[in-house]
């Protein structure tokens, strides 16, 4: 059964739209899907094609989906909250996946996921929303959300800002592959 906070559907700046059960699956899908058919994905070297993939990547857990649809609860209140919030969030995830540090996140896939949301918020709008009381919102544990954060900026190498191009490429990809889940 689907939540009502999870079937409020956002629209993003490149006009994705998403449910927050949709950017579960789609953060299930880039934290999953093996890293080399991401590559051959999102390499325009590799003829690689959305219809290619094996949709078979796991659902997202229940704790990964209230994470989010509290996460889209936040984005609805929040006035300072940028519409680009959600790709941003997805391609920082992508770009995690695709680092060749290999570096591996020791959380659960909901920290990997607020962490990731919390960055691309701070990074757009800076609007010192205190950071506890968003962890105590999502429901995740301070410390642990924290360590996450620290421990996902540390695998991007601090990189985290995604120039306009390369986001709505993320983005048109992301959209063929809710497709496969239709």
């Amino acid at each position: 059964m689907t939540s009502v906070s999870s079937m409020c559907i956002m629209s993003t700046a490149l006009d994705l739209p998403c449910t927050a059960t949709q950017f579960a699956r789609l953060s299930t899908f880039i934290l999953h899907t093996p890293r080399k058919a991401l590559h051959a994905l999102f390499d325009p070297k590799f003829p690689s094609t959305v219809e290619s993939l094996n949709p078979s990547v796991p659902s997202p857990d229940l704790l990964t989906l209230h994470t989010c649809a509290r996460l889209f609860s936040m984005m609805r209140v929040n006035s300072h909250m940028s519409s680009s919030t959600v790709p941003l969030t997805l391609a920082l995830l992508l770009r995690y996946r695709l680092m060749p540090s290999r570096a591996t996140l020791t959380c659960d896939d909901e920290y990997i996921v607020a962490a990731s949301f919390l960055l691309a918020h701070k990074f757009q709008d800076d609007t010192g929303t205190p950071f506890d009381f968003v962890a105590r919102s999502l429901g995740l544990g301070v410390p642990t959300l924290k360590g996450a954060e620290k421990e996902l900026l540390e695998a991007l190498e601090w990189g985290v800002w995604v120039g306009g191009d390369a986001l709505r490429e993320v983005e048109g990809v992301l959209g063929e592959v809710l497709k496969l889940y239709e």
